[in-house]
């Protein structure tokens, strides 16, 4: 779906509109000032009309030069939008590498643990033997009572042997086992090595493509500007997460009566105007296949008992630098700190539904701005460069302290459980 932009193109050529319609009232005027003096008032309007015509051709150029501007934007959109999903989807593989060698790292301990064990029985069931071994034959014949001891432990020894063989064929094949664990530990560690390069390239070149945006948006975002510092106002003023909604919405309702008061007050019927385009599909109809914000596990559920209280949301445990995304089209209402919630965003999606993402360390969205399902709107924290040698290149990965995002779907102020709204699964930790 193609958003329509509050300073787009349109907006631009209608300024230009204005200005031109006023050029022309203003020549018009002249020109009868002037009627006294028909060869001066011919000469000015030949003057005016060659002006006239000299501002519509630049007029055309401008409106060629913005229309150009937004296929451009469009274009760039779409290309940061599939930079977004090979970056997630690099994201994704290097959280099941982690989770692998994690799950390997445990298999691996445990699997030393037992051999130490087997070893140390095996070591004192020989020691025993061994003691019994160096037990004279000749004295066995002077002491009667020792000699029916001598002839238990012979066949105590015959009796054993074949169970140490086989212990000793059993630990032999968890060595084995144990090689081949510290072989693929290797190897998912390279391969881990790899997709993190190949997802540092790609987090560059998505970087260099937002930033690209980033300028382009700058030269017509004014408009946004004073709802932001509006939006601002009322978080200062909200107590809670539902009071900062609820004044959000009434401050939009409060605008659209003023739109549609002015419209009629000029003898227009009112319009949607460019800073407010229609959703293309409403939300409700898009349960079950919503685009992950961003690629992990699930750290906590919908309900779940936190410090004593129900989770409202649903926690994901990300990558270091996981890029977020915007799980469904729509409008950003506020961007900024919040209370408990660090950097929190607010996108509306229509049917009063609202999506909350807090715990990002950079926001790249901005109030106003329409975002589409799959376009990156923050980043998460970044792990320092010796930390993330350390949790690829450690005999065993340590568990990492990974960043967490916050993801709340409201309805009607209410929060409802937005997992069965996610297309992809989440891995669970364990």
């Amino acid at each position: 779906m193609t958003m329509a932009k509050a300073t787009g193109p349109i907006f631009w050529l209608r300024l230009l509109g204005l200005w031109f319609l006023g050029v022309w009232f203003l020549a018009a005027a002249s020109v009868q000032a002037q009627v006294a003096d028909p060869d001066r008032a011919r000469d000015q309007l030949q003057a005016i009309e060659q002006e006239l015509a000299d501002r519509a051709q630049h007029q055309r150029d401008l409106a060629e030069q913005a229309q150009k501007a937004g296929r451009e934007t469009e274009a760039l959109t779409r290309r940061i939008m599939a930079a977004t999903a090979d970056v997630q989807g690099l994201e994704e593989r290097v959280t099941a590498l982690l989770m692998k060698i994690e799950s390997l790292g445990d298999i691996l301990v445990e699997q030393e643990q037992n051999l130490d064990r087997r070893r140390g029985q095996m070591a004192h069931t020989l020691a025993a033997l061994q003691r019994l071994s160096r037990r004279p034959t000749d004295l066995a014949l002077l002491r009667p009572g020792e000699a029916d001891d001598t002839i238990k432990s012979a066949i105590l020894l015959r009796e054993l042997a074949p169970q140490l063989e086989r212990q000793a064929r059993e630990i032999g094949e968890q060595v084995a086992r144990i090689l081949a664990l510290r072989e693929d530990l290797i190897a998912e560690r390279e391969a881990l090595e790899q997709e993190h390069q190949a997802l540092d390239d790609s987090r560059r070149e998505l970087e260099v493509l937002r930033q690209s945006r980033e300028a382009d948006r700058k030269r017509f975002l004014h408009e946004a500007d004073e709802e932001s510092r509006v939006v601002q106002s009322l978080a200062k003023k909200a107590r809670t997460l539902e009071d900062l909604l609820f004044a959000i919405e009434a401050e939009q309702e409060k605008r659209r009566v003023a739109a549609a008061e002015a419209a009629k007050r000029l003898d227009q019927a009112p319009k949607r105007t460019e800073s407010a385009p229609p959703f293309a599909k409403p939300l409700s109809t898009a349960r079950g296949s919503l685009p992950l914000p961003a690629r992990g596990r699930l750290l906590r559920a919908f309900g779940a008992l936190n410090g004593g209280l129900h989770e409202k949301g649903i926690t994901i445990e990300t990558l270091a630098d996981a890029q977020v995304v915007a799980p469904y089209d729509g409008r950003v209402v506020y961007s900024g700190p919040f209370r408990g919630y660090g950097k929190l965003l607010i996108i509306a999606h229509g049917e009063e539904y609202h999506t909350l993402l807090a715990g990002m360390d950079r926001v790249y969205a901005s109030v106003g701005q329409w975002v589409l399902a799959g376009e990156p709107v923050g980043a998460m924290a970044g792990d320092t460069e010796a930390a993330q040698i350390a949790a690829i290149s450690s005999e065993h990965a340590p568990k990492r302290h990974a960043p967490e995002l916050y993801v709340e779907l409201r309805k009607g102020g209410e929060p409802v459980d937005p997992l069965p709204w996610l297309a992809a699964g989440l891995g669970k930790v364990s």
